[in-house]
């Protein structure tokens, strides 16, 4: 996209590279994030200059469409746009979308499959939903300080602060808390549900603590 360019020039300039280009699909994009047609690139802020770009990344309807933090810049209601409009427009063709951020709880909204990279390695890689409901944290109280010699199955990650005792189990199953209530000096068990951001920092903090 040359600074000299507008947006019209820009979009005909992309256009012409492209047999799958849908004018259709630009217009109503164009239109949805506000972007004018004589604008000149230079003058575009940088959440326009994101905007401008999901737009030619989209509009030649690609098989797969891989974003790199495709929503760094855009404001609040410009994101939601994408989320619940544009991305879930793509999907609903049946395009495939490898989506690449930081943001969880948009990842969580919109994907059917999550994988945790942490320097270089993929830690999980499932259905979100799936993820979700197998893997657990779990807050024991002990009599005391000291963490219990006898650990279950499948943890990702935990700690102890005090006579608190936290750990983030996969895998998770009811029984598992009869175990742990059962454990030598454990006082009190409680279940607790974790969202996506909490397990990547689970995850991520296991692997460290492991290292």
């Amino acid at each position: 996209m040359d600074r000299w360019m507008r947006v019209d020039e820009v979009i005909g300039f992309c256009r012409s590279g492209y047999s799958s280009w849908n004018d259709e699909t630009c217009r109503e994009m164009l239109e949805r994030f506000e972007l004018e047609p004589g604008k000149k690139v230079k003058n575009l802020s940088k959440g326009m200059l994101v905007k401008l770009s999901l737009v030619i990344a989209v509009s030649h309807e690609p098989e797969m469409l891989v974003l790199d933090e495709p929503m760094s810049g855009l404001d609040p209601l410009a994101r939601e746009e994408f989320l619940d409009g544009v991305l879930r427009t793509v999907c609903d063709r049946g395009h495939t979308v490898l989506l690449s951020t930081h943001s969880l709880d948009d990842i969580q909204r919109v994907a059917d499959t999550v994988g945790f990279l942490y320097s270089g390695r993929m830690l999980v890689q499932r259905n979100i939903e799936e993820l979700l409901a197998d893997t657990k944290r779990i807050r024991a109280t002990l009599t005391s300080d000291n963490r219990p010699d006898k650990l279950p199955e499948n943890i990702i990650w935990q700690q102890v602060e005090g006579r608190n005792w936290q750990l983030t189990i996969t895998d998770f199953k009811p029984e598992i808390v009869q175990e742990i209530g059962a454990i030598d000096g454990v006082e009190q068990v409680e279940v607790i549900d974790v969202g996506l951001e909490d397990l990547f920092k689970d995850f991520v903090k296991g692997q460290r603590s492991a290292l």
